[in-house]
């Protein structure tokens, strides 16, 4: 193994370890999962995933983004929060949000929107979903929420990701127990829309 593939599987080791270890602080059923026989990391960009037990979601995997080899200021990471079923998923199950804002300097968020599909639409009923999306929105500026049916590999996958420029850190943001609610409560309605969807084809 050459220097710079040594520097970057330890880089991966270290960014998936420390997540891991954070969750299992936050009293979560959290576990590494195989590398090497886990097919999510076959999923582009993936350097890691987390087993997570007790939660709507079925694991968590980290993927690395931006510039550098593994030059630290260049890197940034993404959370995916995985849905693994046993469905050959249409694309009722995709969706993203959109933020309403208002002012033409200092632009206020008033409501945030689901686009997409059927998903969207049981979404945008939910009130209490809405007002957590809103005050997290508030608090971390230029984020979205997309959630994206992979049929090959037979997962949703939910991911907060930045709108436009990305926030460069050589370590991934950090998951709170808000994240952890607001990911369960979408979770919740995946899971009742696939269930729906399954009765009607019976």
């Amino acid at each position: 193994m050459n220097i710079f593939k040594e520097i970057k599987e330890i880089f991966r080791g270290e960014t998936v370890d420390s997540l891991c270890s954070q969750l299992q602080t936050m009293g979560i059923d959290a576990k590494l999962m195989d590398r090497t026989a886990n097919k999510l990391m076959k999923i582009g960009g993936s350097i890691g995933c987390i087993k997570v037990d007790g939660q709507n979601f079925d694991a968590i995997q980290v993927s690395r983004n931006g510039m550098g080899y593994p030059t630290l200021p260049y890197v940034w990471f993404e959370f995916h929060f995985m849905i693994q079923i046993d469905l050959n998923m249409p694309m009722f199950l995709k969706a993203k949000t959109k933020q309403k804002k208002k002012g033409i300097i200092y632009r206020e968020l008033v409501d945030v929107q689901w686009v997409g599909s059927q998903l969207a639409d049981n979404l945008n009923h939910d009130s209490e979903l809405k007002k957590i999306l809103l005050q997290m929105f508030k608090e971390q500026k230029n984020l979205k929420i997309i959630i994206n049916p992979m049929i090959k590999n037979g997962f949703v996958i939910i991911t907060k990701t930045p709108i436009g420029t990305r926030t460069f850190s050589p370590y991934p943001m950090q998951i709170t127990h808000f994240d952890i609610n607001l990911f369960n409560s979408i979770s919740v309605h995946i899971h009742d829309l696939i269930k729906a969807q399954s009765n009607f084809q019976q």
